[in-house]
């Protein structure tokens, strides 16, 4: 099983820069990540949380996703997680962001974000020709 700190070192050795979380490590979902050669996809565990309480957001190659605490109910009581604050979490990724090839789907209590390079930063096959 992958840890949020295993997470955290291959996805620093792969891109050779900084995977930050701003808040609490320890109260943050734990990221699993996969990329191929024109994307790279996160999934984070959201139970309770729908689509309206969740906000992805990009700039340059990061990318923060925040959302809501959840208001729980008990009986008659209500009562919010610990913080009263948007929680969240930040990712730094190796490329700017394309977001007409980008996909958010919550489903399930999962978040899935599938980022995809710009066309003009995927390798692209060439052809070599006999002289």
């Amino acid at each position: 099983m992958l840890t949020s700190n295993r997470v955290n070192k291959i996805l620093d050795a792969f891109f050779q820069g900084p995977l930050h979380a701003p808040f609490s490590a320890d109260r943050l979902p734990h990221p699993r990540v996969w990329k191929d050669k024109s994307s790279i996809v996160f999934e984070l565990d959201l139970p309770g949380q729908s689509a309206e309480n969740i906000e992805v957001t990009s700039e340059r190659n990061t990318i923060q996703v925040r959302w809501k605490p959840l208001e729980k109910s008990e009986g008659s009581a209500r009562f919010q997680e610990i913080d009263h604050v948007t929680q969240g979490i930040e990712f730094k990724i190796p490329f700017k962001v394309d977001p007409e090839r980008t996909s958010i789907v919550q489903k399930n209590g999962i978040l899935r974000i599938q980022l995809s390079k710009p066309e003009q930063e995927v390798p692209q096959k060439l052809t070599v020709k006999n002289a």
